[in-house]
């Protein structure tokens, strides 16, 4: 099962599209599944859990109100080309 995830990994993003987790496990850490974050399309990092990863992206987004780093609201990501949700 864990190596599916790397094959046909599930995925989420943003309402704006700019923060995208991918589930998927790194060669180093074979029995373990990581959440990779990317910002902007810059890699920030690989996360323990969804959450994690929402946390952390806050931080790398402008924020409308001064100090405001609530986590990011992530949705499923949807492609359209794949045989339902990712």
């Amino acid at each position: 099962m864990i190596r599916g995830a790397n094959h046909n990994p599930r995925r989420w993003t943003d309402a704006t599209s700019k923060v995208r987790v991918i589930e998927g496990w790194h060669p180093s850490r074979p029995g373990r599944l990581g959440y990779n974050l990317i910002v902007e399309g810059e890699w920030i990092g690989t996360f323990e859990t969804l959450d994690e990863a929402a946390g952390a992206a806050a931080p790398h987004l402008p924020s409308p109100r001064q100090g405001d780093n609530r986590p990011v609201a992530l949705l499923p990501f949807l492609d359209p080309g794949s045989r339902g949700a990712t």
